[in-house]
């Protein structure tokens, strides 16, 4: 590889572990999730600065950021760590307000964080086809951890194709963890 190309590749490419050490240092103790869970989150998804379209055909940017994307721009460390911030935000907020996250253990909550953060929360506790709330939702209502834990490979569909499974199946490992 040439000099050029790993420019070319630097210009496109950003660093996970950077980008949520930085999220940190501008939002400094605001979000539950450990930098090891963040980190655990962030292994799914690549580090854009570029947007690109994700499977399901969304703007996507940075750590899988698909909120109000630009696919004209090329995104800055500090504006992807923001956005990784409000992303996980988002995310917590939707674990604590529905799904008991306050009660819930560390693991069982990161790893519903990344649900939440993948999925979407309305998504995560209300099944569009049925009608009716999912079983996860249900199984942390009545705070069943380890039930809740294994609803997750629920979720393995992206636009139609169960192209999350292994996603599912580590954050269901990670939410069992002792």
């Amino acid at each position: 590889m040439s000099l050029n190309t790993g420019s070319k590749i630097s210009a496109v490419v950003c660093s996970v572990m950077v980008i949520i050490g930085l999220a940190a240092v501008r939002h400094p103790g605001q979000l539950r999730t450990s930098r090891r869970g963040q980190a655990f989150i962030a292994q799914a998804e690549a580090c854009r600065r570029v947007p690109y379209r994700c499977f399901a055909g969304r703007a996507t940017v940075g750590i899988g950021s698909t909120g109000d994307v630009v696919m004209t721009k090329r995104y800055t460390d500090d504006e992807i760590a923001d956005r990784w911030f409000s992303d996980m935000y988002t995310a917590e907020t939707c674990v604590n307000r529905y799904f008991n996250g306050r009660l819930m253990p560390q693991f069982p909550f990161e790893a519903m964080t990344s649900a939440a953060l993948n999925v979407g929360c309305t998504d995560l506790r209300w099944n569009k086809k049925h009608h009716h709330v999912t079983q996860i939702y249900r199984e942390a209502q009545t705070q069943h951890w380890t039930a809740m834990c294994h609803h997750l490979p629920d979720f393995r569909y992206s636009a139609g194709h169960p192209v999350l499974l292994k996603r599912r199946l580590r954050e269901e490992a990670w939410c069992l963890h002792p």
